[in-house]
């Protein structure tokens, strides 16, 4: 009896707090958070960019150049004034459009059945070890960050002229800059911050870019969907016109072109 009294209590407990406890979604992880097609992100007063960077071998590196490297990165960690974070991911090989032009190129050329056979051995090998996960990518982000009005009321500057202080924004603790000018500020000094990171990645023939609107959506969805993300591509989706607010029936199309 007093084993189905404690297995009924257990169960009360976990039923209770399966009522009360809220499911998290991804848009509770993501936030109320805008993204401009320039790649300016914006969530509440915080304001970032992400610069994709390919990261550097320093095991076929002479000890030169890894000396040159490591001088060049610190000193870009001591010129960047502003808050970042150096992300590194590895994922899974995305060989599917490889393997798909190394496929037509097979079938299109008039080849020798030896040099074919052979063709399509190593297609049937980069298919299997991608779908076996033995190839992975690793790729290297630097997310830099700013908050204009945290700044304004870090520094909080009082020139004691009243319309000085009203057009730089700052009055007390409170700042009063519009919507538009904290995005204005925000992006120009993001901006000055990616020439640090460019510049470095030149210094020591790392190659970068900037992402934009679509290429920070990818990132965010390569994070959170590490497995399913060479297999469900976005890119795929974006071709598919899945975001397109104007859906386009393909039963009508087939209907139409078979009618």
């Amino acid at each position: 009896m007093f084993y189905i009294l404690l297995a009924a209590a257990v169960l009360a407990v976990v039923l209770f707090y399966a009522k009360t406890t809220k499911r998290r979604t991804a848009q509770d992880v993501v936030g109320d958070t805008e993204i401009a097609q320039d790649g300016l992100i914006r969530s509440g007063n915080n304001f970032r960019l992400v610069i994709e960077v390919e990261p550097k071998n320093l095991d076929t590196a002479s000890e030169a150049e890894q000396k040159s490297l490591w001088v060049n990165f610190l000193s870009m960690v001591n010129t960047i004034n502003i808050p970042y974070t150096l992300l590194v991911q590895s994922r899974l090989f995305e060989m599917k459009d490889y393997a798909d032009d190394l496929a037509k190129r097979i079938s299109s050329l008039d080849l020798p059945a030896e040099l074919k056979e052979s063709g399509e051995q190593v297609l049937a090998h980069l298919r299997q070890s991608t779908e076996e996960a033995q190839i992975r990518d690793i790729s290297g982000y630097v997310i830099l960050g700013y908050d204009p009005v945290a700044v304004s009321q870090t520094t909080n500057v009082q020139t004691g002229v009243r319309q000085l202080d009203s057009l730089i924004g700052k009055s007390g603790t409170k700042s009063k800059m519009t919507d538009a000018e904290k995005a204005d500020l925000a992006r120009q000094i993001l901006t000055d911050a990616a020439e640090i990171v460019f510049s470095f990645c030149e210094q020591v023939g790392m190659r970068y870019q900037l992402l934009n609107r679509a290429g920070v959506l990818n990132v965010t969805y390569q994070l959170l969907q590490r497995e399913m993300a060479p297999q469900a591509r976005m890119i795929d989706a974006m071709h598919a016109d899945a975001f397109h607010p104007i859906k386009r029936s393909l039963t009508v199309e087939t209907v139409m072109e078979h009618g």
